[in-house]
């Protein structure tokens, strides 16, 4: 007696035999409880839509009903959201390696060696760099940073802050970040 003497070949439909793959449908009931579910949100989409216009005379506490059973259509971020920095990220990690809150403490020929980006944010030359072209290419509604590196020391020294140092080589800032600034 062989090992596999007493094993039936598997019963497929017609249609898997044939490599044709057959179309997932919903059963009559999970139809109707997604159409249900579209009617209710295209409704409260309505009713959020007229609380949120201007113009419409809403008392102010269903307005605030209203943001508290949707915030995010008001704009108002929960929780870990996105709530908007006053300053990008790269900025402010240029803050913690200068040791300053402010961008006013931005200081040209301040400098920092790659050790304490290392020790400070765990970032390398690689991740460096790229906080470099950011603060040239992204610049903060103040202005463009003009971060120099030199490899020979490992030191990061700013050159320049809001216009372009005399003798920079490097990255300059984008079109696009031009015209978003006018």
């Amino acid at each position: 007696m062989a090992l596999f003497d007493n094993v039936k070949p598997s019963t497929n439909n017609a249609s898997a035999q044939a490599g044709v793959s057959a179309e997932k449908t919903l059963s009559p009931k999970a139809e109707k409880k997604a159409e249900k579910k579209a009617q209710r949100k295209e409704a409260i989409e309505t009713i959020l839509a007229y609380i949120a216009d201007e113009k419409n005379k809403v008392p102010a506490e269903v307005v605030e009903a209203a943001k508290k059973f949707k915030p995010s259509f008001f704009g108002i971020t929960v929780g870990g959201g996105f709530a908007k920095k006053e300053h990008p990220i790269h900025v402010e990690n240029l803050f913690k390696l200068l040791g300053i809150n402010s961008f006013e403490g931005i200081k040209i020929g301040a400098h920092f060696d790659e050790l304490k980006a290392f020790q400070t944010l765990h970032f390398g030359r690689g991740e460096m760099r790229k906080i470099c072209i950011n603060l040239i290419k992204k610049p903060d509604d103040k202005g463009a940073v003009y971060l120099a590196f030199d490899a020979d020391k490992g030191v990061y020294t700013v050159k320049g802050i809001g216009t372009e140092p005399e003798g920079w080589t490097g990255y300059r800032p984008s079109a696009n970040a031009e015209a978003d600034a006018e």
